[in-house]
């Protein structure tokens, strides 16, 4: 079964170090498909993962992101500790043309995907939540009170108006 296009949760359950017929250090990866509940959908798929160029980053934080903790390229001890969520995307071989499924990103579990890009940690959230409370509080009052400005731009056509 080849899993779909698009973010899934995952968990993975066993990783190994290899290299490619050139010699190119890599770390495969299997990872259990996981549904909304955490359960496992009896899809898997393996993460080919590159220790070479600019890969060698993207590799270090997806094993990081699994739960490895950096120094066990033996057995990997940790790497199955957590839920992940994994981008998978479908390309076609240029050996045989068939199409295969591909873990392309390893990032933090997601429920929803990405909300931002760069999260606030503490400090920088609580200084942002001291300069925005009174603003808040005062823009909170005044739509409870039915006082909120009209909203600009989003003045709907009348009926006549309709360009169809």
């Amino acid at each position: 079964m080849t899993v779909k296009e698009g973010r899934h949760n995952a968990r993975a359950t066993e990783a190994a170090l290899g290299a490619t017929n050139k010699g190119t250090e890599y770390v495969g990866v299997y990872f259990d498909i996981l549904d909304e509940e955490g359960k496992r959908t009896g899809e898997s798929i393996r993460w080919d993962a590159y220790f070479s160029g600019k890969a060698e980053q993207f590799t270090l934080e997806g094993l990081a992101h699994c739960g490895w903790g950096g120094d066990d390229f033996d057995k990997f001890t940790g790497v199955t500790d957590r839920v992940v969520s994994i981008v998978v995307e479908h390309e076609v071989s240029s050996e045989n043309g068939k199409a295969y499924a591909r873990v392309r990103w390893v990032n933090p579990k997601s429920n929803r995907g990405e909300v931002v890009r760069n999260a606030l940690d503490d400090s920088a959230r609580a200084s942002f939540a001291d300069r925005m409370k009174g603003r808040a509080a005062a823009v909170v009052d005044k739509v409870k009170a039915g006082q909120a400005p009209e909203p600009k731009g989003t003045d709907a056509p009348g009926d006549s108006e309709i360009p169809f």
